[in-house]
C-alpha cells in the first residue's frame, strides 16, 4: 500500500466558477451576481432577466451568489424562480458549493427551496460528504435533518461521509455522524481493477519489472483513514464508537500498521492502548519490524516521514514490547515497495535495525531480548547488513558514517564475523564495497578473513577495487592491499574492463 496519500476522493472541483466564462459577457445577471452588486442584480430582476441563464460553464447566477455565500443575492435569484438543482456542465450543484462553504445557512434556504438533500456530483460524491470533509457540523446537521443519506457512497471508491471527516479530523462531524447511524466499520470498496496474471503493455513501472498482478488495497475502514492521517481525536470517537481496532485490509493492514508507517507515533500508541494486536503479521512483518522501517527507511534519495505528535518511536517500541510483542518476530513476505526486498525474508526486527544502522533501536531491542545472532532466509546476518552488504546503491541509507561503524560494534561480539551468506559474501565484503576504513579495520582487527571468496571469486579486495558492480573504493583498496601483504596473503590484479561490462563475469587474476 501507499501509506501518505490523502486517502479519500477530492469533490468534483467547482473552481471553473473563479475564471470568466465567455458567455459571462451577454449575461448580465450572472455578472452582477459574480460582482456581488446587490443593486444591479435587482435591477435585472424587475426587468425580468432570465434568471436561470447559464454561463459557458454552465453556471448561472445562483451558482455564483452560492459560491460568494451571499444570501441576500441567494434569497433575491430564488424568489425569482432560480432552480437551486440545475448543475454546471462538471456536475456540481449550488447544493454542493454551499457544502463546500460548509454554509448551514445557505444549505437551508436551498433544501426550502427544494434542492435534493442527496444531491451529488456525477462521481456520486454527496453533499453530505462534502460537508463533513470541511467540518461544519451545523452544515453537516442541515442536510442530516432533511433526511441526507449518512451511508452513501461515492461511486469511485465507494467511501462514505464518515470516512471522509476521520480522514480530515473533523471529530465532531464524526460524533454527529455516527450520532445519525453512520456505519462505524463501513469499509471503501477501491475501484475495480483487472488483474493481470502477466505483466502487459499497461502495466508500469515496479510492476512491470515484477510482473505482480494489479491490484487494490485501498479498501479502508473509516478508523483507517484517521490512523493513515494521524487523526488522534477522530480515531479516539470511532473507538468509543466501537471501530473494530484490529480490522485488516485485503493485505492485511491494520490501523495500527497505518499509523506506524505513517510515523503517528501518538496515534499508534493510543491503538496498542486500544487493543491492537502487537504480533499481528498478515502483512507478513509485525508493528516492531514496520517501526524499524519508518524509523530509518531506506528510500535512497527520497524524504522520509515527518513525524507527528509528542509520543517517540521508541515510546512506541517499548509499548508494543511491553504488550507482549515478539522482539524476535522473522519478517515472511517481501515488501511490494523494492525489487531486492525478497533478500529479507527471515529478517527480525533487529536485523531490520541493523541494516538501516539504527543504533539506538539496537540497544532497545537488545535490552528486550532480541537474538541479534537471527539471520535472514538466505543467512544475511544483522553483522551483514550494519556493513551494507544489502545497499543496491551506496548512497540509499540513511546512515552516517559514524553509526554504521557502532552498529558493527554492537553486532561483532555476538555475530560469527565470518558467517557467509548464499552468495559468499561476508561482512567485510559489505564494509569493503562501501569504502568505510574504519569498518574494514574494525572487522579485520576481530578476525575478519581476508582472503574469503564469494560466488563470484570475489575477494573484499577485489570488491573494493571495484570488481563487483563498479563501485571503487581506491582508499578502502589500498588498505586492504596493506592489511593482505602484513598477512603474507596474495594481492588479485583486477580486470576492471571486464567488470564494468554487465554481460561479462568480474574477473579476478592472481599475481
Amino acid at each position: 500500500m501507499n501509506p501518505r496519500r490523502t486517502g479519500y476522493v477530492v469533490t468534483v472541483a467547482a473552481f471553473s466558477l473563479l475564471g470568466v466564462a465567455a458567455g459571462d459577457r451577454v449575461q448580465p445577471l450572472i455578472v452582477a451576481s459574480k460582482a456581488g452588486d446587490t443593486a444591479v442584480l435587482r435591477k435585472l430582476l424587475q426587468q425580468h432577466a432570465d434568471v436561470n441563464a447559464k454561463a459557458a460553464d454552465g453556471s448561472t447566477a445562483l451558482h455564483w451568489a452560492v459560491f460568494r455565500d451571499d444570501t441576500t443575492a441567494a434569497d433575491l435569484l430564488i424568489k425569482a424562480g432560480a432552480s437551486v438543482s440545475t448543475p454546471n456542465r462538471y456536475g456540481v450543484s449550488p447544493l454542493i458549493l454551499a457544502a463546500t462553504n460548509g454554509n448551514a445557512a445557505m444549505i437551508d434556504r436551498l433544501l426550502t427551496a427544494g434542492a435534493d438533500p442527496n444531491t451529488a456530483t456525477p462521481a456520486g460524491q454527496s453533499a453530505l460528504m462534502t460537508a463533513a470533509r470541511v467540518g461544519k457540523v451545523d452544515a453537516v446537521n442541515a442536510l442530516l435533518a432533511r433526511h441526507a443519506d449518512v451511508n452513501a457512497r461515492e461511486s469511485t471508491r465507494g467511501q462514505t461521509a464518515l470516512m471522509w471527516a476521520a480522514a480530515e479530523g473533523n471529530a465532531d462531524a464524526v460524533r454527529v455522524l455516527i450520532a445519525a447511524g453512520a456505519e462505524v466499520n463501513a469499509r471503501a470498496t477501491g475501484p475495480q481493477v483487472v488483474k493481470n496474471e502477466k505483466p502487459d503493455a499497461n502495466t508500469s513501472g515496479l510492476l512491470l519489472f515484477l510482473g505482480v498482478k494489479s491490484r487494490r488495497l485501498d479498501t479502508l475502514t473509516p478508523l483507517m483513514f484517521a490512523a493513515r492521517r494521524g487523526q488522534l481525536v477522530a480515531a479516539s470517537v470511532l473507538l468509543a464508537a466501537g471501530a473494530t481496532v484490529n480490522d485488516a485490509t485485503a493485505d492485511g493492514t491494520t490501523p495500527l500498521a497505518l499509523s506506524i508507517a505513517n510515523a503517528h507515533w501518538d496515534l499508534a500508541s493510543a491503538l496498542i492502548d486500544a487493543g491492537a494486536d502487537p504480533n499481528a503479521a498478515q502483512e507478513g512483518w509485525t508493528a516492531l519490524h514496520l517501526l524499524a522501517r519508518t524509523r530509518k527507511p531506506n528510500l535512497g534519495y527520497v524524504p522520509g516521514v515527518q513525524p507527528t505528535g509528542t509520543v517517540t518511536s521508541l515510546e512506541v517500541a517499548e509499548k508494543l514490547i511491553a504488550k507482549g510483542a515478539d522482539v524476535n518476530a522473522r519478517q515472511v513476505k517481501p515488501v511490494d515497495d523494492s525489487y531486492r526486498q525478497g533478500q529479507r525474508i527471515g529478517a527480525t526486527p533487529f536485523w531490520l535495525a541493523a541494516k538501516y544502522v539504527d543504533v539506538e533501536l539496537m540497544r532497545l531491542l537488545l535490552r528486550r531480548g532480541a537474538d541479534p545472532a537471527l539471520d535472514t532466509k538466505n543467512h544475511t546476518t544483522a553483522l551483514m547488513a550494519a556493513t551494507g552488504l544489502d545497499m543496491m546503491y551506496l548512497s540509499e541509507d540513511t546512515g552516517t558514517d559514524e553509526d554504521t561503524l557502532e552498529a558493527v560494534r554492537l553486532c561483532l561480539d555476538r555475530v560469527d564475523v565470518n558467517a557467509v551468506n548464499d552468495n559468499g559474501d561476508t561482512a567485510l565484503h559489505g564494509a569493503s564495497r562501501r569504502g568505510l576504513n574504519s569498518v574494514v579495520q574494525l572487522l579485520v582487527d576481530h578476525e575478519a578473513a581476508l582472503d574469503a571468496k564469494n560466488k563470484k571469486s570475489l575477494s573484499p579486495f577485489a570488491v573494493a577495487a571495484g570488481a563487483q558492480r563498479g563501485d571503487r573504493q581506491p582508499q578502502t583498496a589500498a588498505l586492504l592491499q596493506e592489511l593482505m601483504v602484513k598477512k603474507g596473503l596474495p594481492i588479485e590484479r583486477i580486470d576492471l574492463e571486464a567488470t564494468q561490462d554487465p554481460l561479462k563475469r568480474p574477473a579476478t587474476v592472481r599475481q
